[in-house]
């Protein structure tokens, strides 16, 4: 009995390793590599799958290997028997051959049932668990897998609607900084400038999707904007070229600076949220979960086989 609950504590132990060793490289070869978890979920299902099917194998082995148990008591039970009947016959001169060869039968008979019996409602229970696991496993994928799918939509909308935004603002930003750049020659249409803050005010209305600190930094290239515009607005146009190049001059720097600044921002945050990961805590800890109720059944099921 102490071997077969040390083999047991191996084959749990090399079975928990395997199923560790899957998670982790199904894992390392889809999350940490930028792929979605649902990549993790579908490659560890599937080697999860191949890992029970070995399961079964050896089930099946254990089963092979108590009939030739059973097998070799029954030989030792008729060569005791064997032995007995000479002693009778020393002992007794009276044939009683018929009636030990009756026994003898008898018991090969009874012997012969109960193995095949043993045998049936063996097989029968552990091949029964091991479909009850699989259909409560794939159960739980599936459902997991929907959880997943609907958070992967909700999240593509939300980054969707931020690309956008960042977008449309730094468009017209962009629209705003060539507006006045012909300042630099001394240049300046005050229509343009109109038409410059119309696309600004049109725009303004997607700072809700970006967060604080970007929308401080837009607002700030507007405000910069303004006060360039309200500047050469008070100054008289006509004849004035020298004054305009003077202040774009002086403003240029700050401005084009803040401009450039949130390009940057802009195309950073554009490749984040094309391989962002971002998952709710409560999806990412879903796989856990699965994953050890797995591993709970699939032992019971080892304490099972080995208990009978």
């Amino acid at each position: 009995m102490k071997k077969e609950t040390k083999a047991l504590l191996i084959a749990i132990g090399i079975y928990i390793a395997l199923v560790i060793t899957i998670i982790a490289v199904s894992y390392q070869q889809t999350v940490s590599q930028n792929h979605s978890w649902d990549a993790f979920i579908k490659l560890a299902g599937i080697w999860l799958t191949v890992l029970t099917g070995f399961t079964t194998a050896f089930v099946s082995m254990f089963v092979v290997y108590k009939q030739t148990k059973s097998a070799a008591d029954l030989e030792k039970v008729r060569s005791d028997s064997a032995v007995n009947l000479e002693e009778v016959r020393k002992i007794n001169t009276i044939d009683v051959g018929a009636i030990l060869e009756q026994y003898k039968a008898s018991l090969a008979v009874a012997v012969a049932n109960e193995i095949e019996t043993k045998k049936a409602a063996l097989s029968h229970e552990v091949l029964l668990k091991i479909e009850t696991l699989k259909s409560e496993f794939n159960r739980d994928l599936s459902a997991l897998n929907s959880s997943l799918q609907l958070n992967l939509e909700f999240q593509k909308n939300r980054f969707n609607a931020e690309r956008k935004a960042y977008d449309e603002l730094y468009n017209a930003i962009f629209v705003y900084y060539h507006t006045l750049a012909p300042m630099e020659t001394g240049s300046y249409s005050a229509e343009n400038v109109k038409d410059a803050e119309k696309t600004m005010l049109a725009a303004g209305r997607y700072t809700i999707s970006l967060p604080e600190k970007h929308k401080k930094l837009f607002l700030r290239a507007w405000q910069k904007a303004r006060e360039i515009a309200e500047t050469v607005n008070e100054v008289e146009i006509n004849g004035h070229s020298e004054r305009i190049t003077s202040i774009w001059q002086q403003e240029v720097t700050e401005f084009g600076g803040l401009v450039n600044e949130f390009e940057a921002i802009a195309k950073k945050r554009h490749i984040e949220l094309s391989i962002t990961n971002e998952t709710p805590k409560e999806i990412r800890d879903s796989p856990k979960g699965i994953i050890r109720r797995f591993f709970n059944n699939i032992l019971n099921v080892c304490v099972s086989v080995f208990s009978v």
